[in-house]
């Protein structure tokens, strides 16, 4: 379990090793825990205020001597920031189709070939409607593992138990190889 604080000089008044330390961590988590939000809210830039959000208060937390496991911490602020965002705004939109095309895409200068494309696209829609087939908690769960979270990190981020999680994993897994079978 990676912990932050290790090595941190609480005593220097400018906590230069903190600063270094968040800054790490923040290149590392920064794509995994905004792509969560961005798949919870849908809006990319709500998704960035979120992911700062969660990385402002692990920074606030860590300087006050706190000791934090990074990843799951991270996630679990995230969610809940992004929980309560989609709370205040009261609806949840669907992903304009732009949108999705962008998620989690890579960047490369190498250009595809149409056909390669197409197949693409038409896989990612095909997902985009098998996901939202899912429900929330199966989304979410299968979104954290494929961030990389094991089972007890999505069950401390989600509050819930990890027999449950493994629950929720295996039916979105099941509901996806399904559809991708049939």
């Amino acid at each position: 379990m990676e912990l932050l604080h290790r090595g941190v000089d609480q005593s220097r008044p400018d906590n230069s090793a903190l600063h270094l330390e968040v800054t790490r961590l923040f290149e590392r988590y920064r794509e995994p825990v905004f792509r969560y939000a961005y798949g919870v809210l849908q809006d990319a830039a709500e998704a960035e205020d979120t992911t700062q959000e969660a990385f402002l208060r692990y920074y606030r937390e860590v300087k006050k001597g706190r000791e934090i496991a990074p990843r799951a911490w991270l996630f679990r602020v995230a969610h809940n920031l992004a929980i309560d965002r989609l709370r205040a705004r009261s609806q949840c939109t669907t992903l304009a189709e732009e949108r999705w095309s962008n998620l989690g895409e890579t960047r490369s200068d190498e250009r595809l070939d149409v056909h390669a494309d197409v197949l693409r696209r038409e896989q990612r829609r095909k997902l985009r409607a098998v996901t939202e087939g899912l429900s929330d908690r199966e989304r979410h769960c299968i979104t954290l593992r494929l961030e990389g979270l094991r089972y007890r990190e999505i069950a401390g981020v989600l509050g819930v138990g990890i027999s449950s999680v493994e629950n929720y994993v295996s039916r979105a897994v099941r509901k996806i190889m399904k559809e991708f079978d049939a």
